[in-house]
């Protein structure tokens, strides 16, 4: 009895701890493989983390401290400097988009009304 309680406490909390992230998930096409995305903090101008794009998908995961926060998702092709501007919290976003009308075809699912997302392409 004493160990299966051990084990559901154990369960509760990495529960917890899961639901106390950032978790952004992304399926961008047309970015080649290895591009390298920043997740940067617009308020101290800083990369807080980086993910390479395989096959029009990466990851970030994370912890955010005083979430909400206003955070830019980079990334540079060539010449061209693409950005997506998030404001998000400890929460899973799910980002879809193509670079080749990147403005209009970005999409962020997530919770409640917290994620602002503007996709754009800076020359």
């Amino acid at each position: 009895m004493r160990k299966t309680i051990l084990i559901l406490l154990a369960i509760f909390i990495t529960k917890i701890v899961a639901a106390q992230q950032y978790d952004i998930k992304a399926n961008i096409t047309g970015f080649a493989n290895e591009t390298k995305f920043y997740l940067q903090d617009v308020d101290v101008n800083s990369n807080i983390d980086s993910a390479i794009i395989q096959n029009n998908h990466f990851e970030l995961k994370g912890t955010l401290g005083n979430a909400p926060k206003n955070l830019w998702l980079t990334a540079t092709s060539g010449k061209n400097f693409y950005y997506t501007v998030l404001l998000i919290s400890n929460e899973r976003v799910n980002i879809k988009g193509d670079i080749k009308d990147f403005l209009f075809t970005c999409q962020s699912l997530g919770q409640k009304v917290r994620i602002i997302l503007i996709c754009s392409l800076v020359y």
